[in-house]
């Protein structure tokens, strides 16, 4: 089961990169932040970050 959630937390991670940069925001997401993203296993923080994630800086 834990490896399940490590599996879902990681997707999540990178789906939030994923927007970020196809709302043109990802170019500007610091290492760090990218790192916090990519590190967090809270699938409840990921999931307020996707949607934050869609509605961030600028839109094509």
């Amino acid at each position: 089961m834990a490896r399940q959630s490590e599996d879902e937390a990681e997707d999540r991670g990178s789906l939030i990169l994923r927007v970020l940069d196809k709302r043109g925001v990802g170019v500007g997401v610091p290492e760090g932040t990218r790192e916090r993203i990519t590190s967090c296993t809270d699938l409840d923080t990921l999931t307020l970050r996707f949607d934050r994630s869609g509605s961030t800086g600028p839109s094509p």
